[in-house]
């Protein structure tokens, strides 16, 4: 997840600067707006540990949320140039609730597996999951810098 919200980052970055030419302050803000999401994600985790979707404690929102991110980034591919930088900003703001959303849920799905795995599966687990965040992170960043490149 870190990784591909780290090129989501870059990517929107150079969106804002070069095609849709805001200036800095703007740019700013809108990427401020875009963060708050990430602010949230114990209402996520609450909203996930009480609430069934699809008839699942989890799996449903994980679903649910995929698909309304798939959505948000498809609009926004589609017609965000076209729509210009509220209905970017707002496609992006829709995109991160949900990863936020699924990140919060995975973490809970990483502790209700440590708990019912070996005694020292929780640290395994624990190390797998910030090795994965850190691979993420380094491809995330790659793929920003190719994408991002202008000859």
């Amino acid at each position: 997840m870190q990784g591909f919200k780290q090129f989501l980052d870059l990517s929107l970055l150079n969106l804002y600067k070069n095609e849709l030419k805001l200036q800095p302050a703007e740019v700013t803000m809108f990427m401020g707006i875009v963060a708050m999401p990430w602010s949230f994600k114990i209402i996520y985790g609450f909203i996930g540990d009480n609430f069934k979707i699809f008839n699942s404690k989890r799996k449903g929102h994980l679903m649910l949320n995929t698909l309304c991110c798939s959505i948000a980034m498809i609009s926004l591919m589609t017609y965000g140039l076209q729509l210009g930088k509220y209905f970017v900003t707002f496609c992006i703001f829709v995109s991160q609730i949900n990863m936020a959303y699924n990140d919060t849920i995975t973490d809970a799905l990483t502790v209700t597996a440590s708990k019912t795995g070996v005694e020292d599966a929780n640290e395994n687990l624990n190390s797998i999951c910030y090795m994965l965040q850190a691979i993420g992170a380094i491809f995330g960043a790659f793929v920003a810098g190719l994408v991002s490149e202008t000859d």
